[in-house]
């Protein structure tokens, strides 16, 4: 079985402490929340089913956590460009393409986000 490391980050944030996971090309693996770690855990479990994990506590802060704490601070901007690792379908995967796409301080509903992947029925999907 294939070993993966993921670098685990824990920082204050206005809506709660929070645990980073990225891996050493500074890639975006998971962000929960540190009292859902059971939950991230078992989410890593099911998406690297094949891998073994090891979740090593980080050397050095992240770039990924500098923009996520600027974001914090009130610069929305700077998670424009987070890098981040999906492990979903196909169909999960390209709902989070459309989310990023949406503009700051815009929303967009279910429906428009169906369309916009041409999935009109997918606003079910659930």
């Amino acid at each position: 079985m294939e070993n993966r490391t993921f670098h685990k980050e824990r920082f204050e944030t206005p809506t709660g402490r929070m645990v980073l996971l990225t891996d050493d090309q500074g890639l975006v693996h998971a962000l929960d929340w540190e009292d859902h770690h059971e939950r991230t855990e078992r989410l890593l479990g099911r998406y690297y089913r094949n891998l073994a994990l090891e979740l090593r506590e980080a050397g050095k802060e992240s770039a990924a956590k500098r923009a996520l704490l600027a974001y914090f601070s009130g610069r929305f901007d700077a998670i424009e460009k987070l890098r981040v690792a999906t492990s979903g379908t196909e169909f999960q995967n390209r709902v989070w393409t459309a989310l990023r796409q949406i503009p700051r301080g815009k929303t967009l509903s279910y429906g428009a986000l169906a369309q916009a992947i041409g999935r009109p029925a997918a606003v079910r999907a659930g």
